[in-house]
């Protein structure tokens, strides 16, 4: 196999497109250990795991021979498709084929109940409520009065023994919180010596949280690690998916190229 230092994801594309196989192998040299990383947080089991990277390789596999699929990033192509296989797995065992009408003999208030598919939650959720353990103790309870409980600032005020609006200001930094945390938590919990200090933030980064001192220390990491960098396409592109903020909120987030 060629070392996969040679070409970049781009040229390596262009290659499998025209039927190079060796270039596919230098790609899945490249991004395995970052796919069956993250494999192993969306599984159960070893063996899971590595049929979720089987699989996504595949699929990216086929897409590239078919003239779809990406250009360049390959990586954070690729950890959406393993996303999705994993959602769509997740959704396939939870499915339930009826043989008769199962509202015939139910109590009428169940079948009044709203059902919502907790499928594609499920597979991120030991993530966010790592992120959410992750909070202050005062972020939490005003993310639980305001997002579970639904209530005005009005009335989590005279919980927290704060105005309405330090209410809405002190959820708005809880879901900003949240959201970083929710990113930082896809990092892996023992990086590279060298790469630790640049990862220990790259949630922050991600959504702009940092000083002009801190990003410059993130960016110049990025600029010569190559891993990191592919990291940190991944968790833009789940940046991305975020409820858009209002205009007068920070930026929604970045991405970094060379």
């Amino acid at each position: 196999m060629r070392s996969a230092d040679r070409r970049d994801d781009g040229r390596l594309v262009d290659a499998v497109r025209r039927g190079d196989v060796a270039a596919y192998g230098d790609l899945y040299a490249r991004h395995v250990d970052a796919a069956r990383a993250l494999a192993r947080k969306l599984s159960r089991t070893k063996t899971e795991a590595d049929d979720l990277v089987s699989e996504a390789f595949i699929r990216v596999l086929q897409e590239l021979r078919a003239g779809r699929g990406p250009d360049s990033a390959v990586r954070a192509y690729l950890l959406t498709v393993l996303r999705n296989v994993a959602y769509n797995r997740s959704w396939a065992e939870r499915r339930v084929a009826p043989t008769e009408d199962v509202t015939r003999d139910a109590d009428p208030i169940w079948l009044s109940v709203p059902f919502h598919d907790t499928a594609a939650a499920s597979v991120d959720k030991s993530l966010a409520a790592k992120a959410f353990a992750g909070l202050p103790a005062r972020w939490r309870d005003i993310l639980w009065l305001t997002a579970i409980a639904k209530q005005t600032p009005s009335q989590a005020a005279a919980c927290l023994g704060l105005t309405p609006n330090g209410v809405s200001a002190l959820a708005y930094r809880a879901r900003e919180g949240l959201r970083q945390g929710y990113l930082q938590a896809h990092v892996p919990d023992a990086p590279a010596q060298r790469c630790a200090p640049a990862l220990s933030v790259l949630g922050a980064w991600i959504r702009n949280d940092l000083s002009k001192r801190q990003a410059r220390t993130v960016e110049e990491h990025l600029r010569a690690c190559e891993p990191c960098l592919a990291l940190s396409a991944e968790l833009a592109e789940i940046n991305s998916s975020f409820r858009a903020v209002k205009a007068s909120a920070r930026p929604s987030g970045r991405s970094w190229t060379r």
